[in-house]
């Protein structure tokens, strides 16, 4: 341990013992494994817990690679502590990774980021880093999980951290003397693995003014509404006090989802010729592409009922849609000509393969391969796993909380959102409530206790929600007709395991 804290004084990083003062400090512990959260957080007091087993992980190598994940980011959810080396945005160009022989639930260890979210600060790719895989991590079957496409190169060494892993903190603290290095790069900083736990209860108008019916933010904080009183996409620009009007259609109750990996907005539109589709428009582009459905009003695997109130785009361009009006969720893979059935289907009704004809909100966990819905005319999250058109009631309208004024646990749930820690954000009737993952307690995130005026600190019916890139939380404030901002309080941040 000391040999580690001394290659990192050395090179400009300095760990010391905690005094009474320090509010960020970190906690190391004998318990089950190597493992340690990323980067630091914003809340005003944090135990950063880092575990290392005893015997197994107390070797330079190792410790230096769990302490690299302490180290600070420099902007909240943009640059954080260093993460593993192939999950950079460039890795499918020097290594593969096969996910068919990953150990279940550990697959995002692997996973890849796009730049949007990951800092490489100019460096190339370093097979010899000491926060890289070797190639049978976490294999369930001993064969390679992670494997070089340049020949004859070792991988995962935990001996010390590489020039380039010394020049990386360098440049991250300022105090590189040069940029110059004997091999290529780096370790990786992103913010992929945070994500946010609170959120200021005051927020801030960022549209207004039309009947919106659609909600969707882009990388670069500008906001998309639908505009259903004049039948119209706008495009509201961060601190611009009129939006662009971008697309005329349908656009009553038009659900949108914006897709980080193609910079592309999608939508759910029945044009106004009356047949609902999902249209893709790639920013920067003016004419949208019909990607799914669109053939007709019906209830077949390549049809769709009016008013689909929620949908869902994953990282490969598959769609998951809340099809309302005919009680079902269907999955449209990329290029197919029809849907799969992957939840309700059975009709109207409250048993566990029913959802009721009002149904509003769609969230697909990708991490946990898990579908939630919220069933507005049920009352009730339900949840259901792949492979099963069965529900789980997660939160219902069973026990009574004292959010406001007595609320019931749940009253109208209109929209669902689940993040990495498996706890579930619901809008509902005046408010957005946050749940523990096994649902035995909540906490309120905005709203509910204002009322439903129109003033910063309250909402009506929030018909949709989504998240910026910072983490930031924008509500569609439905009868208000506003879109109202809150930004991030606190935040966690998790390296996974190793």
């Amino acid at each position: 341990m000391e040999t580690a804290i001394a290659g990192n004084n050395v090179n400009c990083i300095q760990f010391r013992p905690r005094v009474a003062s320090d509010l960020y400090y970190i906690n190391i512990t004998n318990g089950t494994g190597c493992s340690s959260y990323v980067g630091r957080p914003t809340s005003t007091s944090f135990n950063h817990l880092v575990t290392l087993q005893d015997p197994g992980c107390i070797d330079d190598g190792r410790v230096m690679h769990e302490l690299l994940h302490t180290l600070e980011f420099l902007f909240l959810f943009e640059k954080l502590g260093f993460l593993h080396e192939q999950s950079r945005t460039d890795r499918d160009l020097y290594v593969r990774v096969n996910y068919a022989n990953i150990q279940p639930g550990l697959e995002m260890n692997f996973y890849k980021y796009d730049n949007n979210t990951v800092d490489d600060q100019g460096t190339s790719y370093d097979y010899g880093s000491v926060m890289h895989y070797e190639r049978d991590a976490f294999s369930r079957n001993g064969l390679p999980t992670i494997e070089p496409l340049q020949p004859n190169v070792q991988i995962g060494q935990r001996i010390g951290m590489s020039p380039i892993d010394i020049l990386e903190v360098q440049l991250l603290y300022g105090c590189a003397t040069s940029r110059t290095f004997s091999s290529s790069s780096t370790a990786t900083t992103t913010s992929a693995n945070c994500f946010p736990t609170s959120w200021n209860p005051i927020g801030t108008v960022v549209a207004s003014g039309g009947y919106y019916g659609g909600l969707a933010v882009d990388d670069d904080f500008n906001v998309y509404v639908a505009d259903g009183n004049h039948r119209r996409l706008q495009k509201w620009a961060p601190g611009v006090a009129q939006p662009v009007n971008m697309l005329e259609g349908y656009f009553s109750h038009t659900p949108m989802f914006f897709h980080s990996s193609t910079r592309s907005l999608y939508y759910i539109d029945r044009l106004l010729a009356g047949s609902p589709g999902v249209y893709k428009l790639v920013l920067g582009q003016t004419t949208p592409v019909r990607v799914a459905f669109g053939n007709g009003v019906g209830s077949a695997l390549n049809q769709l009922r009016h008013d689909c109130r929620d949908f869902y785009v994953n990282s490969a361009g598959d769609i998951f849609v809340l099809d309302t009006y005919n009680q079902r969720v269907l999955k449209w893979v990329v290029n197919a000509s029809s849907a799969i059935l992957v939840a309700g289907g059975r009709g109207q009704g409250n048993t566990s393969t029913q959802l009721s004809y009002e149904a509003y909100g769609l969230y697909v966990d990708t991490i946990n391969n898990a579908i939630y819905v919220a069933d507005t005319g049920n009352n009730r999250i339900q949840k259901y796993t792949t492979g099963s058109v069965s529900g789980v009631t997660v939160i219902d309208a069973t026990y009574r909380r004292n959010f406001s004024v007595g609320l019931p646990q749940l009253y109208g749930p209109k929209t669902v959102f689940v993040d990495r820690t498996g706890s579930i954000l619901v809008g509902d009737w005046q408010r957005i409530t946050k749940w523990t993952p096994d649902a035995t307690s909540a906490s309120l995130v905005a709203g509910g206790k204002q009322g439903s005026g129109a003033n910063v600190k309250s909402m009506d019916n929030p018909s949709a929600f989504t998240f910026d890139r910072q983490g930031s939380l924008y509500v569609l404030d439905w009868i208000n007709q506003r879109v109202l901002k809150f930004n991030v309080a606190s935040t966690s941040c998790m390296a996974g395991i190793g």
